[in-house]
């Protein structure tokens, strides 16, 4: 299976490189890392324009359309310093809305942000203390973007809470590709965890990330902040989340491959993460 996908791959790229194209569809992949939990993945289609006012195989300039992501299921952890504190989170309704992004050659080099820095991430996330399930007086629902100005993927601090007074603060940075540090708190302390985003072409050439086989891989770094636990404990995790975009042919050229192309990506990828 993974021969054959290989050879489509070959077959898309080669078509797509002829016909010089700069939009193309993309399997996107959302995947949110908290603290010391199981990732959440979330994934979704849609549509990238690639380098619209600059030439050449070298990633510069990417737009992207909005991709629905819908819900994730609920992951359950242990907290790292409590040992009977059991949390909860899940995702619901997400969504990624349109943005641009330049500099993308130069991005991973350098520390400073992307010269624009957009795309919020739509939808909520839940957490829950599960003392006696996931009630509402130990459950906090935090949104991942308000209004626009705010949240994954924009920058800013959202604070939500609850009426037992367990209040949750998230302080969000900007998509980036630049490794990224956060605080993490353990058994032994605290501890630096982090994350990098990256640009890659066909077998991993850097030069051809604007073609068809080529992914982009942007994190945004969330410092996470948890207070007013009964017990007075509060401590503080690493968020990232990291969206991962995979180059296919344009639209036109995937309904004459058929719809196959685009599942054995999904599948490719799925089972490499087993």
């Amino acid at each position: 299976m993974i021969g054959l996908a290989s050879a489509i791959g070959v077959l898309v790229v080669g078509a797509a490189s002829g016909a010089g194209a700069t939009v193309m569809e993309v399997v996107a992949t959302l995947t949110v890392e908290y603290g010391t939990t199981e990732p959440l993945h979330l994934d979704g289609v849609g549509v990238a324009t690639v380098n619209p006012n600059v030439g050449g195989d070298r990633l510069v300039s990417l737009q992207v359309g909005p991709i629905d992501y819908g819900d994730s299921d609920p992951v359950l952890f242990t907290d790292p310093v409590v040992s009977a504190l059991v949390k909860s989170y899940d995702l619901r309704g997400v969504s990624g809305q349109s943005g641009s992004f330049f500099d993308l050659s130069h991005a991973t080099t350098s520390p400073a942000k992307l010269t624009q820095n957009t795309l919020p991430i739509a939808g909520i996330a839940r957490i829950c203390l599960l003392f006696s399930g996931c009630l509402s007086s130990t459950t906090v629902e935090v949104d991942l973007s308000q209004n626009g100005t705010r949240g994954i993927g924009i920058g800013g601090t959202i604070t939500a809470g609850n009426t037992t007074g367990f209040r949750v603060s998230f302080h969000h940075a900007p998509w980036q590709l630049a490794p990224a540090t956060l605080e993490q708190s353990t058994v032994g302390g605290i501890i630096s965890a982090m994350a990098t985003g990256y640009v890659r072409g066909p077998l991993s050439n850097t030069s051809t990330a604007a073609k068809a086989g080529g992914s982009i891989q942007l994190i945004t770094p969330t410092q996470v902040f948890t207070e007013g636990v009964p017990g007075g404990y509060s401590d503080r995790q690493a968020l990232f989340t990291r969206l991962t975009l995979n180059f296919v042919p344009e639209p036109t050229l995937l309904l004459l491959l058929g719809p196959g192309v685009v599942g054995l990506a999904v599948l490719g990828r799925r089972r490499m993460r087993c």
